[in-house]
């Protein structure tokens, strides 16, 4: 929530504050979506969507497919690890956002 904080205020500034009748329009709106066009993968099906990481994770954003293999193999260790980098994460979407003039 703490990397979303600038959104929050740019989207306060534009609608107005979030209060409760928004919330319960929205609550509305989504009781109203089904599962009609989810999909139950299989692990053969997962491991096939997260090939199509490949583009994007190594040709776009110039990872190693040693890096996109670790985060199938060893998933929890990989995901979890973002948790210890958040206060750097921050870091750099403050300077990002001082860059960008926001």
């Amino acid at each position: 929530m703490a990397m979303y904080r600038s959104r929050l205020t740019e989207l306060n500034a534009e609608r107005g504050a979030y209060d409760q009748r928004q919330a319960d329009r929205d609550f509305d709106r989504l009781s109203g979506i089904s599962t009609d066009h989810l999909l139950e993968l299989s692990q053969v099906d997962k491991r096939r969507v997260h090939q199509l990481k490949y583009f994007s994770w190594v040709e776009q954003l110039g990872k190693t497919v040693e890096e996109l293999r670790a985060q199938w193999d060893d998933h929890r260790n990989y995901w979890g690890c973002l948790r210890t980098q958040t206060a750097d994460l921050d870091a750099m979407i403050e300077a990002f956002n001082a860059e960008a003039g926001r």
